[in-house]
Formats: structure tokens, C-alpha cells, sequence
């Protein structure tokens, strides 16, 4: 459930450490450092699973999160130089889906970007 509470059984749930060499062909990399998202933006279709891999560059901890309460429970947190996945299925309904670093300051320096669901 996009919508459920983070970390909890109904929420879709983040891997623990991989290597960037083992992330799938169709999952969408993201990397993440104190200069922001890249890419920034990408794209989805509407209703089909989202792969997401993320991947901090830097000795900092960040945590890929939206804004939007319809996908709430998609959070994926990573530690110093550490990638991870997270599977979730992309919103219903078309549109732009704001996404962000919740640590605290990192969206005020640029960490944020924005899913497109077509």
C-alpha cells in the first residue's frame, strides 16, 4: 500500500545494501548528494510497478520521500555512500509527484525532484 504507514508490514519496503552493479535493468537510478537528485525527474506510467534504486554519493545520509499522501509510505533511506531499491506501484492517476530528501535542510539546498505518472 503506497498510502500505509512507513516501515510497516503494508508499506512497500527498501532492500538493505546492494552493490550499484546489482541493480536491475528496469529500475530507475537515482543518486543523491548535497548538489540534489539526478536525474531530477523521470517518468512512469500510470498504475505499473516503479523500481527505484537509490544511491547516496557522498558521506551524508538522505532519504527519498513524496509528497503526496497517496504515496506516503514509499520512502527509501540511505546511508553514506550506500545504494538501495524500493518497489512500489506508480499512482492511478496522471500527474507530478513532488519528491524530496527528508533529512532536515536537505530540500532548502536543492534535494528535491519530481516523478511524472503519465
Amino acid at each position: 500500500q503506497n498510502n500505509a504507514i512507513p516501515g510497516t508490514h503494508e508499506a512497500p519496503q527498501q532492500s538493505g545494501p546492494i552493490r550499484t552493479a546489482q541493480i536491475p535493468s528496469k529500475a530507475i537510478a537515482i543518486s543523491v548528494s548535497n548538489k540534489g537528485f539526478s536525474p531530477a525527474t523521470f517518468e512512469v506510467k500510470v498504475g505499473n510497478p516503479v523500481i527505484l534504486a537509490l544511491t547516496s554519493k557522498e558521506e551524508f545520509t538522505h532519504v527519498l520521500a513524496f509528497k503526496d499522501p497517496s504515496l506516503s509510505a514509499v520512502a527509501i533511506g540511505v546511508g553514506p555512500k550506500e545504494t538501495r531499491l524500493i518497489t512500489f506501484n506508480a499512482p492511478s492517476k496522471p500527474g507530478e509527484y513532488i519528491f524530496y530528501c527528508n533529512v532536515p535542510r536537505h530540500d532548502t539546498i536543492g534535494e528535491i525532484g519530481k516523478m511524472i505518472v503519465k
